[in-house]
């Protein structure tokens, strides 16, 4: 394992690192978003591939508070195998691994399991690398896949083969886990209707060393109606609004024209209810222009959508925090507050910038980690 610097993500699975002051291209076997950890200047550990193909490293892990994230996804199979066998993962422990990649209906299921007391179980596992301090969250992007996934073990359910779902959580500090509800509301919910029907756990590991060999396993507790609570198609949102050239806006007819540079855009919205199709229409072109924000997104080259479900978050407090790192393009989306502005201008991707990761870590993970402290009473 060789130690490295992350510079960029080139595409979903290749990303550019330096080593030793020169670039190396390496695999990244993991097509999550990982937003929060590949930032640029961070360490990275990388492996020689050993093949003949043009990407000569596998990307194997990046450091978080000086603890080293696994991030091969398939490794991670390997490795719960291997605890499986042990019987190391609690509430797996009668059983045994039958057989790898099972076909069920229209998916290719991870494990197939079986007790001769308990009879057989179909296993997925999820790989989850988002998390704050205490709080792990899965996915880290909308996943159709795992929504796919849910509904056909709960159909194998219904067919006398008992299903269930593993989160493994790259984070040895988590205590508890949830569905990411700000990321994929779909899938948050079709885990909450399956929770009943589902065999749904999450356990973190800890690992002493780049061997990833397992130290320890740690269950982890669901709050789910913590979960319902925040499962809600209402709250706030960030667009990120890219400019791939200056223009010249009017916002309505009596006004003057306003010069945009190129560049991009940060602005934050509410939708009291109707979350999910007030960011479909933010992302569609040619509707009637209502709110400052559409004479914007008309002339975006893209758009990004990023929800907040914390309905008693006021966006005030979102944009103040934004404020605080990022220029403010004053007057535009705060007609009705004392806000200068709900819009902000950044020349390079934010999603590259630390100041904006730990704003939106703020308000999806750790204002959520803080209520969950206080419902435990920890």
């Amino acid at each position: 394992m060789e130690a490295a610097r992350f510079i960029r993500r080139l595409n979903r699975f290749v990303v550019e690192c330096e080593k030793d002051g020169n670039p190396v291209k390496a695999y990244l076997p993991n097509p999550g978003r990982l937003w929060e950890l590949l930032l640029p200047g961070r360490k990275v550990w990388i492996k020689p591939s050993g093949g003949k193909g043009k990407l000569t490293h596998t990307l194997m892990a990046v450091e978080k508070n000086g603890y080293p994230v696994m991030l091969h996804t398939h490794l991670t199979n390997s490795i719960v195998e291997r605890l499986l066998s042990e019987g190391r993962i609690p509430g797996y422990e009668d059983y045994g691994v039958e057989r790898r990649e099972v076909n069920s209906g229209g998916s290719r299921i991870d494990f197939l399991l079986s007790c001769p007391q308990k009879g057989k179980l179909l296993l997925e596992v999820k790989t989850c690398t988002l998390f704050g301090n205490i709080l792990a969250m899965f996915p880290d992007a909308e996943t159709s896949r795992g929504v796919r996934h849910i509904r056909e073990l709960v159909h194998s359910d219904s067919s006398h083969l008992r299903g269930s779902v593993l989160f493994v959580v790259q984070w040895p500090h988590a205590r508890f886990f949830m569905p990411d509800v700000h990321v994929d509301i779909e899938f948050a919910r079709a885990l909450l209707e399956a929770k009943d029907r589902l065999d749904i756990r999450a356990v973190a590991l800890e690992y002493p060393d780049l061997t990833f060999t397992v130290k320890s396993v740690k269950k982890l507790d669901i709050p789910w109606d913590f979960v319902a609570d925040h499962a809600i198609d209402a709250g706030c949102y960030i667009l990120l609004v890219t400019l791939s050239e200056t223009v010249s806006i009017k916002f309505g007819s009596g006004s003057s024209a306003s010069p945009f540079p190129a560049g991009f855009y940060i602005y934050i919205g509410r939708a009291k209810k109707g979350l999910k199709k007030r960011l479909s229409r933010h992302g569609r072109k040619n509707k009637k222009l209502r709110w400052h924000i559409d004479y914007l997104t008309e002339r975006a080259s893209r758009i990004k959508a990023l929800p907040i479900r914390l309905p008693e978050t006021p966006e005030c407090e979102i944009a103040g925090s934004f404020a605080e790192v990022f220029p403010v393009v004053p007057g535009f989306g705060a007609s009705d507050c004392r806000c200068e502005s709900h819009l902000f201008y950044s020349p390079t991707d934010p999603i590259t910038n630390p100041s904006f990761i730990d704003r939106l870590m703020m308000f999806r993970v750790y204002l959520l980690e803080e209520r969950l402290k206080k419902l435990y009473g920890l």
